[in-house]
This record gives structure tokens, sequence and C-alpha cells, in this order.
């Protein structure tokens, strides 16, 4: 089991969600491409990282990784219904991943960050995946 396959089941989830799309105007991974002028508020899958959690009978990983809204709102009413959103469909939820895992994530954490030199708000969210063999 990878990074990658939670990424792709994380990114998978995400955008096939129409009411997530209609808040939104993109999905990245790590960052915005450079050839992209964003339009806001847009979503980006940012850091990972891999623990091992294995067991004597079956092998396991815990994947923390963040999610980033960014928005343009003034206030923060915009950014926090879209972290809401972000939340409801990754909270305590299976995901599908090749090759099968039982996977679940769960939530961590939340803040929100005023970056006034660009004037948005930008909301970090931390979640957690537990996987192990099937």
């Amino acid at each position: 089991m990878s990074i990658w396959a939670v990424q792709k089941a994380v990114y998978g989830r995400l955008s096939s969600d129409p009411t997530l799309a209609g808040m939104t105007h993109g999905i990245y991974d790590m960052q915005v491409p450079d050839s992209v002028t964003p339009k806001f508020p847009y979503i980006v899958i940012g850091e990972k990282s891999e623990l091992p959690e294995n067991r004597h009978d079956r092998l396991g990983r815990r994947i923390s990784f963040s999610i980033h809204v960014f928005s343009r709102y003034r206030g923060t009413k915009e950014a926090a219904g879209i972290a809401a959103r972000v939340t409801e469909l990754l909270e305590d939820v299976s995901l599908p991943v090749d090759p099968p895992w039982h996977f679940i994530t769960c939530f961590l954490s939340q803040s929100i960050v005023m970056e006034e030199d660009v004037n948005q708000i930008h909301i970090v969210q931390r979640f957690q995946a537990h996987l192990e063999t099937v």
C-alpha cells in the first residue's frame, strides 16, 4: 500500500461529489500547476506521511494527509462550508484502494488562517487513514 493509492482514493472521493464540485473551482495535487491561474475557491490535497502499523498476522499503514481550502470570500463562510463538506466526505468512511486493503479515515484537526498579504482565507484540515491487509 502506498501514499499514492490513498491520494487516488481521496481525490476520487472529492472529485466525484457534485455538491463539492458546485462549491469549488478545482482540486489540485500538492500545488496549483504554474500553467494554471486558479479560480477561487479551490482545494489542494497537500502533505502526506506514512508510518508502518504492522501486526503479527497482517500488514498495516497509518497515512496522514492534509486538505487545504483556499477562498477569497470576505469572511470564513465560504471556506468553512467547503471544509465542512470535505469532512462529511472523508470522516469515518471506507474508501476503495487497489490492491484491496481495509481502509478507514478519521478527521484529526482543522485550522483557519487569514492570509492578509494575499487577501485569502486558508483552511488546513488534517486526516488520517488506517489501512491493513484484507
